[in-house]
């Protein structure tokens, strides 16, 4: 009798524990071994680890971190755990990582992932639920990660590869809380202010030498004014100001966007945005007259889809055709000098494009 009686308590803490398991936990074998790697690597603190997980361009940018800052400030006092991880499409992650074919073509077997971790200062008792987008390929014969991005979740469930659990309805709830604060309107209908910050990490020595440091927040308004010189021949801003607002608007929405939905919040970046290519091109003292005018040609606007949502404005200087998501400079430039309006070369880019949900869009004034 005794024996069925612990048998039975035994039975039930095994199955109460197995249920919330599978609620929150996806099956060692079902994660991919390169997150498990790197989950190690950071709850170690092992920087030297880390490192070989990554490809050569993100691996080179983080050692040139290291020569000027010490490993143990690498990591944040960061303590991770992967929950949840399934493959995604190609499409799918892109979308979500602003990474072209281009990014990519240097690599082997490339592989995409949604990942549901959880993250807290070693220090803290409390976790934090994250989702990221993770894109590995093949570099030297190795499976190495060459992206990790905080996923839009909205973008998750449009897509159809979110996880619907109760960690993910209540990140979307705060990721949309941030879009509230930063679209042009809210629930309300108070108009409200575009970001005022925005986190960026510095690979540039001018401005690493500046700052004093590998990254910094600065005023989201300087950030614009010293991106455009570095991204678009200024100095036809003041002969075509279709040309001058068109792309001082697509420079504005993606530093927006990623303000929104850091692209760079890990190891050892944690940050919106880089000073690069990979973004934007970011130098400090760039900024010029035609820089400060097209910033202030666009102040108090943005552009949205027709929900009033904020998307990412991608651009290139000589790619991108109608609806593809991507303003080509270029072209937007022979555009007005043709004649057009800055909000018809907008349009022809950006309307009905998977960036802006297959949606028209439109300027609203805030």
């Amino acid at each position: 009798m005794k024996r069925s009686i612990i048998f039975i308590v035994l039975l039930m803490i095994v199955l109460i524990f197995c249920e919330t398991w599978d609620i929150r936990n996806t099956s060692a074998e079902d994660i991919p071994i390169i997150m498990n790697k790197y989950t190690e690597a950071v709850n170690n603190q092992d920087v030297e680890s880390y490192l070989e997980l990554f490809v050569d361009y993100q691996k080179k940018m983080m050692k040139d971190y290291l020569k000027c800052n010490s490993t143990k400030s690498f990591f944040n006092n960061e303590e991770i755990r992967v929950l949840k991880c399934k493959e995604i499409s190609l499409d799918s992650a892109r979308l979500c990582t602003d990474l072209s074919s281009d990014n990519l073509k240097a690599y082997k077997d490339v592989r995409c992932y949604y990942a549901h971790l959880q993250n807290k200062n070693i220090d803290c008792s409390e976790w934090r639920d994250s989702f990221f987008v993770v894109i590995t390929g093949e570099e030297y014969d190795k499976q190495r990660i060459i992206r990790l991005s905080e996923a839009d979740i909205n973008e998750a469930e449009r897509e159809g590869f979110s996880f619907n659990i109760v960690e993910e309805t209540v990140a979307k709830k705060k990721q949309n809380e941030l879009v509230d604060k930063t679209a042009y309107i809210n629930k309300a209908g108070k108009s409200i202010s575009q970001p005022s910050v925005i986190t960026v990490y510095f690979t540039n020595g001018i401005n690493t030498s500046h700052y004093k440091n590998y990254k910094a927040t600065i005023s989201f308004d300087s950030y614009i004014r010293n991106v455009l010189p570095n991204e678009f021949i200024t100095s036809y801003y003041s002969s075509y100001a279709a040309y001058k607002k068109s792309t001082a608007m697509a420079a504005k929405m993606y530093g927006w966007y990623n303000k929104i939905h850091s692209k760079w919040n890990f190891a050892p970046y944690y940050s919106d945005v880089m000073d690069n290519t990979n973004d934007q091109i970011y130098i400090y003292g760039t900024e010029n007259k035609y820089s400060k005018d097209a910033w202030n040609s666009i102040t108090n606007k943005a552009l949205v889809d027709s929900s009033g949502v904020v998307f990412q404005t991608q651009y290139l200087a000589n790619s991108g055709e109608k609806g593809s998501g991507i303003l080509n400079a270029t072209k937007a430039l022979s555009k007005a000098q043709n004649g057009e309006s800055y909000t018809s070369i907008l349009k022809f880019y950006y309307n009905n494009s998977s960036n802006a949900n297959n949606k028209t869009v439109k300027i609203v004034s805030y």
